[in-house]
């Protein structure tokens, strides 16, 4: 046998040997370069992307300097380029020095940037120039977990108790090639932001503004359904997307190199959905999604955006969230099947034996029912190790224990799926107008517009049903009589009638063993209706409103829900003596889906002026009905009327959502 020193040197010899062999000549990288000019490389689209440029400029969203190896990479492509070049052709052991360990190599340029380098190399030939293509273990590790085979993208229901998610969300799932048929082993490509704060205003501001990073990241999805389907009852939808596998590894080599940036987040723009779109660029660079969205990218309306443009391999997915499965099967129980399972969970002594005077299937039934509804109550996640978690973890085992006693299956129930697919929502944007009449006999004419997204009465497919919410909502009051009359009133013949920046509504109807508050609040300016003839710009006030209330639902009229709110109101403005007023109001409504096409809606409420400008009266009945009859998708026809006390007036309206 050769001794060490023996077998030692050779090695290193045939080491040194291709080393030099390997090595580009100095003026390789200079011919490449030149050759890249002459190309034009850096104003092709694939390059664009790569640097997530913004669609038709040159500065990147990027906003890490990690994620470019030029200082002037975000504001010039054509600097990064060169930069990018220069660093895949240095020599392996000058980038990571002679080590060569794992971690230098997972750390060089080719191994971080591997869609970029193949970008470059298939145009310029780098590799064979002469450019080092070491091993890369971290990224080879991370690409056979993932074990791709597709990408689906993924829906997430609105959620209007979170800021972030009032809109919904949008995911990449990354389907695996070993686990057909297992969804949740599959992992997902998530782009969210990284708060800061708690504040809620701090919040907002900062989400709408771009004060919170986002970033990238790759997670099973059985933790997303997790968080999302079961802790935060939102439905789910599945869309398996038809890209090749190329497409897909180009996907995959350029989401690795994300790891290196963050992006500044905001809630209407550079959110999750728009980003997920610049993926899908980079993947397929034909698709010209993220140019649908200059202003605001709301996830309903980039999945339309997507579907319109990439055809589905397989037919969509729903997934019901826990709520959607919990109360299922709660219609299946009696009375007192559902006290029983209340016992179950909420009793602090465990007494199984109650279960003992029914039949092995329902005692199955009425266990599963309790592990449901105890696992709505405790969140899905006791910390047994917290002395506060521990009986809610303890029940779980003991609800488990004694449902796995039961030799029989419960009786089988099916989860009723939402009326209509998130893709058939109407578009988020509306532009209105409209006409009416006071009930002093002055016509008048309306302009509105609407920048997202969905109120009480438009047209309910695809959304959360009985949800409100716009950002902002603009109303013009047009008087043409004004121009004619000779009173100098022209200045006033346009006026603000409704500026809501915010208005978010939430009734969630009692439903099986869900009984939330429902709650409202929008803030903004709009003209005091209520002290008789103000009708002019002195007469708009800013305003705050806001309450919580309980709504259930019936089927008396053929599907409707009851609300009732407590709220207080808050003016402030130059025509209120003083300038303030507060206001608590008592609030009864109704909201009905009368047909397909008909949504019907009324509130009553009986104000009282407490503080600040009392001229209205202490007491003030307001009544406001509305109906609206879609005349397709995105057109709409609305009438409405309203009385504030002795003021009245009603109009009809043509609204077109684009």
């Amino acid at each position: 046998m050769a001794s060490g020193p023996v077998r030692f040197w050779p090695a290193v010899i045939a080491l040194l040997l291709t080393t030099l062999l390997a090595a580009p000549s100095p003026a390789a990288k200079h011919e490449l370069i030149a050759k890249s000019r002459e190309l034009r490389l850096s104003e092709q689209r694939e390059w664009r992307l790569l640097l997530h440029t913004e669609p038709g400029g040159e500065l990147s969203d990027a906003d890490s300097p990690d994620f470019f190896l030029s200082p002037e990479g975000k504001e010039d492509p054509q600097a990064e380029l060169e930069a990018d070049i220069a660093a895949f052709m240095e020599p392996l052991e000058t980038v990571v020095g002679e080590g060569l360990t794992e971690e230098a190599l997972d750390a060089s340029p080719f191994c971080t940037f591997p869609a970029r380098f193949a970008f470059l190399d298939a145009r310029l030939g780098l590799a064979a120039a002469g450019a080092p293509t070491p091993s890369c273990p971290a990224y080879v590790k991370w690409r056979a977990t993932l074990a791709p085979a597709g990408i689906s993208m993924i829906f997430a229901s609105a959620f209007l108790n979170a800021p972030a998610s009032m809109f919904g969300h949008t995911m990449l799932r990354v389907d695996r090639r070993d686990a057909q048929g297992q969804a949740l082993l599959a992992n997902i490509l998530n782009f969210a932001a990284y708060p800061t704060t708690t504040n809620p205003f701090a919040y907002t501001v900062l989400g709408l503004t771009g004060g919170f990073p986002g970033r990238f990241s790759a997670l099973p999805y059985y933790v997303k359904v997790q968080e999302y389907s079961n802790m935060e009852s939102r439905d789910l939808w599945e869309y398996p997307l038809a890209f090749t596998d190329e497409e897909l590894a180009r996907l995959l080599s350029h989401v690795w190199e994300l790891d290196q940036t963050h992006f500044d987040y905001y809630f209407i723009s550079e959110n999750c959905s728009y980003h997920l779109l610049s993926l899908l660029e980079v993947a397929r660079p034909s698709l010209h999604l993220r140019e649908d969205f200059p202003l605001h990218a709301i996830p309903t309306d980039t999945l339309k955006s997507t579907l319109r443009s990439v055809e589905l391999r397989a037919p969509r997915v729903y997934r019901a969230s826990h709520t959607r499965t919990m109360n299922a099967r709660y219609k299946l129980m009696t009375g007192d099947e559902v006290e029983l399972a209340r016992k179950l969970v909420e009793n602090p002594e465990w007494d199984p034996s109650i279960l003992q005077p029914l039949a092995p299937e329902r005692r199955a039934l009425v266990l599963d029912a309790a592990a449901d509804y105890h696992k709505f109550e405790t969140g899905f996640t006791p910390n047994q190790d917290t002395e506060a978690g521990r009986p809610g973890k303890k029940r779980e085992l003991q609800l488990a224990r004694e449902r796995g006693k039961v030799g029989a299956d419960a009786p089988p129930f099916t989860v009723e799926p939402p009326t209509a697919e998130p893709e058939s929502e109407h578009e988020s944007m509306r532009v209105g107008f409209g006409s009416g009449i006071t009930n002093r006999g002055r016509v008048f004419g309306e302009l509105s517009w609407r920048g997202s997204l969905h109120d009480l009465l438009d047209r309910p497919n695809g959304f959360v049903p009985y949800s409100h919410i716009e950002m902002p909502n603009i109303v013009l009051r047009l008087r043409p009589d004004r121009y004619s009359d000779g009173g100098g009133d022209a200045e006033h013949a346009i006026i603000i009638d409704k500026l809501a920046l915010v208005s978010i509504t939430s009734l969630t109807p009692h439903s099986g063993w869900v009984s939330l508050p429902s709650w409202r609040v929008s803030f903004g300016a709009e003209r005091l209706r209520d002290l008789g003839n103000c009708d002019d710009w002195s007469c708009l006030a800013g305003m705050l409103n806001g309450g919580i209330g309980y709504t259930f639902g019936s089927r008396m009229l053929g599907g409707e829900v009851w609300y009732g709110f407590f709220d207080l109101n808050v003016w402030g403005g130059p025509k209120l003596h003083p300038n303030y007023r507060i206001a608590p109001d008592v609030a009864l409504g109704s909201a009905m889906r009368v047909t397909s096409f008909w949504q019907s809606h009324i509130e009553g409420k009986l104000r009282f002026d407490a503080l600040g400008d009392t001229r209205a009266g202490r007491w003030v009945p307001i009544v406001e009905v509305g109906q609206n009859f879609s005349l397709s998708p995105n057109v709409a026809l609305r009438i409405r009327g309203s009385i504030w006390r002795d003021s009245a007036e009603s109009a009809l309206s043509l609204y077109v959502y684009y």
